[in-house]
Parts: C-alpha cells; sequence; structure tokens
C-alpha cells in the first residue's frame, strides 16, 4: 500500500506490523498515535481504528494479550466498509 503522507510514513516507519514485542512497545505505540494528528474510531472485536487526519488512510491497533503479540498496520478499508462491518455487528432491538 502507497504510504500518502508524512504522519503514515511515521507509523510505518516502526515496524509494529509484525507485532509488538514488548509492552512497552504497545505504549509506544499508543504515544505516537495520540501526538500524531489521528482520530481514533470505533472499536470491533478487540481493535481499534484509527485514521490520519492528513490523508485519511485508516490503522487497524489490535492490543495484545498474554502471547498474543497484537499489531499496527494499516488497513485497505474504506470508511464506508468499516462503517458497514460496524452497522452489521451491532445487536439488533
Amino acid at each position: 500500500m502507497y504510504i500518502k503522507c508524512d504522519n503514515c510514513r511515521q507509523i510505518d516507519a516502526t515496524g509494529y506490523r509484525a507485532g509488538f514485542t514488548t509492552a512497552n512497545d504497545f505504549h509506544d505505540a499508543l504515544t505516537m498515535l495520540a501526538q500524531l494528528e489521528t482520530t481514533e474510531r470505533l472499536s470491533y472485536l478487540g481493535d481499534y481504528l484509527y485514521r490520519c487526519n492528513q490523508c485519511q488512510a485508516h490503522w487497524d491497533l489490535s492490543v495484545p494479550d498474554q502471547a498474543y503479540r497484537g499489531y499496527l498496520r494499516r488497513t485497505s478499508l474504506t470508511t464506508q466498509k468499516i462503517e458497514q462491518r460496524l452497522t452489521a455487528m451491532r445487536p439488533t432491538k
């Protein structure tokens, strides 16, 4: 996937796509997302989506849990597709 802006290049350069090797890596990623121009989107299935405010790219943050290492990687889903999936997951009355 083509990285469009400086924010996304900075996130991509961390190498967290393969997983967080330590708890500090995960906290560093959260700090970086807070410092860069990103907006937290909705959570789904334990993951969180962040949107870059510069280029509107979406980043998927999967939270580590014990042996599961989690990750931070760019997703190709569009905002419309994300909203459709979240709507489909909501409980109906």
